[in-house]
């Protein structure tokens, strides 16, 4: 996050993170037909590090895209996904 804080130190910087649970992650890998991942179970501390972001998370399993997109519009008119 510092290098693009440099890059656009003058400029206004949103970040939005679009995250499914876990479980959903695990059942999509699974689920691949190329890349598959079986056994997700190294990639669960990996996933925990963007849960532990204190940059705010779109996370939803059930929404629609168009619901998820007004999330993250309602979101930017809001400041949430600012970068400070």
């Amino acid at each position: 996050m510092g290098t693009a804080r440099k890059i656009v130190k003058d400029l206004p910087l949103n970040y939005v993170v679009i995250r499914p649970s876990l479980s959903i992650c695990e059942i999509r890998a699974a689920s691949r037909v190329e890349g598959r991942i079986i056994d997700y179970a190294s990639y669960r501390d990996f996933y925990g590090l963007f849960e532990a972001s204190p940059i705010p998370a779109v996370c939803d399993n059930e929404a629609d895209a168009g619901t998820v997109a007004m999330r993250i519009y309602e979101g930017l008119g809001a400041g949430k996904f600012v970068v400070a």
